[in-house]
């Protein structure tokens, strides 16, 4: 099981380095971890780390 951390890191690194779309990194979160976060929460993540 991922921790929210662990999730947080891996919004980061998909919009950062694999230049992933908010929508998409979005959609991928939901598909596979099963959460659904909002495009300002993504935000947030992304400037915290």
């Amino acid at each position: 099981m991922c921790s929210m951390t662990n999730i947080k890191s891996l919004l980061v690194y998909m919009q950062d380095y694999q230049l992933l779309p908010y929508e998409r990194a979005k959609e991928f979160v939901k598909d596979v971890f099963g959460h659904a976060i909002s495009t300002g929460t993504y935000i947030i993540y992304a400037s915290v780390l």
